[in-house]
């Protein structure tokens, strides 16, 4: 995970180039893969949510912003609890 953090700081200016629209989909896209795709991690969908402060601190709208990425951490811990639950039986 740390990885991901350290190039946190260079992804940001790539995130604020886009539109709003298009920033939250990449945002929510990336969550639903950090949760579902690296297990056992202490916070899930940490780094990818202060992605999404950090752009609302940028002057995004914040419930545009905040609403999509909950949902994504949401859909994204139920998919990976229905994974883990149909590998293991």
């Amino acid at each position: 995970v740390m990885p991901v953090v350290a190039a946190a700081p260079a992804f940001l200016p790539a995130l604020n180039a886009l539109p709003t629209a298009a920033a939250v989909a990449a945002l929510c896209l990336a969550v639903v893969v950090e949760i579902v795709l690296v297990p056992a991690v202490l916070l899930p969908g940490g780094t990818v949510t202060l992605l999404a402060g950090a752009l609302i601190g940028a002057g995004r709208p914040a419930l545009a912003v905040a609403v999509p990425v909950v949902a994504a951490v949401v859909a994204g811990d139920q998919l990976a609890f229905f994974s883990g639950a149909a590998v293991t039986g």
